[in-house]
């Protein structure tokens, strides 16, 4: 291995460290600081660039650092509703909150490739539609498991009805 290809590794890995602890930071903040009617999320966006800088890998990777936050916030009860699911189904509450973030950063690099680098769509475009899918992935396989897996919880949060 030459000087140049392990300088190159080296800086794609503290790249991809510094992206990880943005998505960290993000997520803190978004958990910790309280929004009114909507909880946003800005979380998404470094795994989406880092998909679309990096490739798959480190959007799943990325997605992952986003699980692991949401699930310690949610093992330790700082989010309310989500502790209420993870204590009906433990496992499948981790499953949930990991493959949620993975699912989502995996999908927008991958359409980010289909469509910039393989269909020859203008970048903006692909980056557009690669920022369009990573919350629509992400929320939908939350919903999804939600409505199938905790519909005593919907009812509780929808006041018993």
């Amino acid at each position: 291995m030459n000087k140049t290809s392990s300088h190159q590794r080296v800086l794609r890995m503290v790249q991809i460290a510094l992206f990880a602890a943005l998505v960290a930071v993000l997520q803190v903040i978004s958990t910790v600081v309280p929004m009114p009617y909507v909880k946003i999320t800005l979380t998404l966006i470094p795994v989406v660039l880092g998909g679309i800088y990096f490739g798959k890998g480190a959007a799943m990777l990325l997605g992952a650092v986003f699980g692991a936050v949401v699930t310690a916030f949610t093992v330790s009860g700082f989010d309310f509703g989500a502790n209420m699911m993870f204590v009906a189904r433990p496992f499948l509450t981790v499953f949930i909150c990991f493959a949620k973030g993975i699912l989502a950063g995996l999908a927008s690099a991958y359409i980010y490739e289909l469509i910039h680098k393989k269909e020859k769509v203008s970048e903006a475009k692909a980056i557009t539609l690669a920022a369009a899918i990573a919350p629509i992935v992400n929320t939908a396989f939350f919903c999804i498991f939600l409505f199938a897996f905790y519909p005593e919880i919907l009812q509780q949060w929808a006041g018993g009805t």
